[in-house]
């Protein structure tokens, strides 16, 4: 769970535990170490009207006469890793291979460093801040929840405001280039722990976004990167879904049984598969 959610829960519930013992949830659900635990049969009661929909949506998709021939399904996301949904894909589609990264939910972004050798196809989270952090302090903390949905909206422009939690506008601008700063900063440092001749002028940024992007939202992003400090020849803007099914492609097709064969060796020219991002936003 974000720190800046927890500390907005401690501030107006007096904290998670005091939180989740005044719910209807309270006997299913627990935090252990910022991790949200949820018993199976509440999970599945949580979450099967979304799986539901899910396989209805893929259900009506693959009647499309374009799609009809597709007999590989590849999950990605971090809902990937859920045995559940796991399960009910396998026993909706039993006639089609479903493949399952490890690390499902980091194929886009090691598909992004794969997309740059291959272009044809607010605060920290972590706060790193003391724990005796003053009131004042933290009264001046602001929580954007899932503010990259936010240029989905085709309205979108430079100056576009984005209200946190608490209704508080500040330009979407500066926090697209505070978080993007944020994380080629910690980048970068941890190269230099780790590598002595580190050149920055050598590095080569690859920033995946949305497929449903507007291009207006794409510029946004490019923009939000140079005020980050990066520049635009150090740049690529990649589609979500297309660094991940590269780094699908090298993927193992049955983790399970330890095979070697990755799914590149078993597609033929023509072949169609389906990339099913399962994120958590």
């Amino acid at each position: 769970m974000p720190y800046g959610l927890l500390d907005i829960i401690k501030r107006h519930c007096g904290g998670i535990d005091v939180a989740l013992m005044n719910s209807k949830y309270g006997g299913s659900v627990a935090v252990n170490r910022q991790i949200l635990r949820i018993k199976s049969q509440k999970f599945r009661e949580l979450f099967k009207p979304t799986i539901d929909e899910l396989l209805k949506y893929l259900d009506q998709l693959f009647q499309h006469p374009k799609v009809s021939e597709i007999q590989n399904i590849i999950m990605v996301g971090g809902f990937s890793d859920c045995e559940f949904v796991q399960r009910a894909m396998k026993d909706k589609f039993p006639k089609m291979t479903i493949i399952i990264p490890e690390d499902a939910g980091l194929a886009v972004l090691r598909g992004a460093v794969l997309y740059a050798h291959q272009p044809k196809p607010i605060r920290s989270l972590e706060n790193d801040s003391d724990d005796e952090d003053s009131e004042e302090e933290k009264e001046a903390m602001y929580y954007f929840r899932k503010f990259k949905m936010a240029l989905h909206n085709e309205s979108v422009d430079m100056d576009s405001l984005i209200k946190d939690e608490s209704g508080f506008k500040m330009k979407a601008l500066d926090i697209f280039t505070f978080a993007i700063k944020y994380l080629k900063d910690q980048t970068i440092n941890k190269l230099k722990r780790t590598l002595t001749d580190v050149d920055i002028a050598d590095i080569h940024y690859v920033l995946p976004v949305p497929a449903i992007w507007e291009d207006k939202a794409k510029m946004f992003m490019r923009k939000s990167t140079e005020e980050a400090g990066i520049k635009g020849d150090q740049l690529t803007i990649a589609l979500e879904p297309e660094a991940a099914s590269i780094y699908c492609q090298e993927l193992r097709t049955d983790r399970e049984n330890k095979t070697n064969i990755t799914f590149s060796e078993t597609i033929k020219k023509g072949m169609k598969y389906v990339v099913v991002d399962l994120g958590d936003n």
